[in-house]
């Protein structure tokens, strides 16, 4: 049984006070007792699609709409600096793309009473991170021979189109923008930070329960890591297989916490190689030598993939298995 908390509106389990805001309840207060233990059965699964894929073009949009009122304002040169400058325009375009998302994902968690912390979890339990740590490298592995062998043939047929993806820039120098150390740490804070938080919490959290929910989990873990390399088009195939083995991590463990900290370290590996080989020198990135390290991608594929599916086999969520946000759920009801 559940508790509506009268005071921040969340689906709290039935204790004498409210997991989330800390509200002192009472079985003959306000509070509303509801049957339904999972809350995602309510959720329309179009539009939350709709609105995380339209966070990006309405931040644009809000954008322009500023941009707008500071040309009637007469601030033509500050707008049209800002447009220039590629660092600024990152930060007021990360500014309102999370700040969106934030503000969309409280309506839900808040209209649909979702208990955030029943859904991220990770309440203590031990998880068994050296075999999480060495999937997760093996799925690295997979993930770049998956990307390379791809782009291989890719370039043969659209090698204007494929250069311009592998080469696009990470980060900025004074050719870029007169802040290029503000906008490094806006787009390192980006890609290690907020992208993993955000895109865990809508993925694996928000996406996975609701289609576990409306189907099974075998489903879910399909279809929202499709969406999810989809979304990466520079690799679908290793961000799809990276999206499953995340799914699998969040149903093993039933915390959000380890595909975010997963999540941030891919990315940060990331980073680092490119710190490390430059953003234009990596064989990767240069269409010529494509053939040449074909060989090597395809042998990343061959020794990581064994692994990677093998885990994806046995870890794989059973029929009855239940999904974590019940799981949470039941274990802070025992404790």
């Amino acid at each position: 049984m559940y508790i509506n908390c009268p005071k921040c509106h969340n689906q709290t389990l039935k204790k004498n006070f409210c997991t989330l805001c800390g509200e002192i309840l009472t079985l003959n207060s306000s509070s509303q007792e509801i049957t339904a233990s999972n809350p995602f059965e309510k959720l329309r699964l179009r539009w939350i699609l709709l609105w995380f894929i339209a966070s990006i073009p309405i931040a644009f949009i809000i954008f322009a709409i500023l941009g707008g009122l500071y040309y009637i304002f007469n601030l033509i040169e500050s707008i049209q600096g800002l447009f220039k400058d590629s660092a600024l325009l990152l930060i007021t375009e990360s500014i309102f793309r999370y700040g969106f998302l934030t503000i969309w994902i409280y309506y839900i968690f808040k209209k649909h009473l979702i208990s955030p912390k029943i859904l991220i979890g990770n309440f203590g339990q031990k998880h068994p991170w050296k075999i999480i740590f060495f999937i997760f490298i093996a799925t690295v592995f997979y993930s770049l021979g998956a990307h390379w062998a791809l782009s291989y043939p890719l370039a043969k047929i659209m090698p204007d189109q494929i250069s311009s993806l592998l080469n696009e820039k990470i980060f900025f120098s004074y050719k870029d923008t007169a802040t290029p150390v503000i906008g490094n740490i806006v787009m390192f804070l980006n890609l290690v930070v907020l992208a993993p938080v955000f895109e865990e919490l809508f993925f694996r959290g928000i996406l996975f329960t609701r289609l576990s929910t409306k189907w099974n989990q075998t489903s879910a873990i399909i279809i929202s890591s499709i969406i999810f390399g989809c979304l990466h088009p520079t690799n679908i195939i290793g961000a799809s297989v990276f999206g499953a083995i995340l799914c699998i991590f969040y149903t093993k463990t039933n915390s959000l916490m380890v595909p975010i900290a997963i999540h941030g370290i891919n990315n940060l590996i990331i980073v680092i190689i490119v710190l490390l080989v430059g953003e234009t020198d990596t064989g990767i990135n240069q269409l010529t030598n494509f053939e040449n390290e074909l060989f090597v991608a395809l042998l990343f594929v061959v020794v990581s993939s064994p692994i990677v599916f093998g885990i994806l086999t046995r870890w794989w969520p059973k029929q009855n298995d239940d999904l974590p946000y019940n799981t949470n759920a039941k274990y802070l009801e025992n404790t």
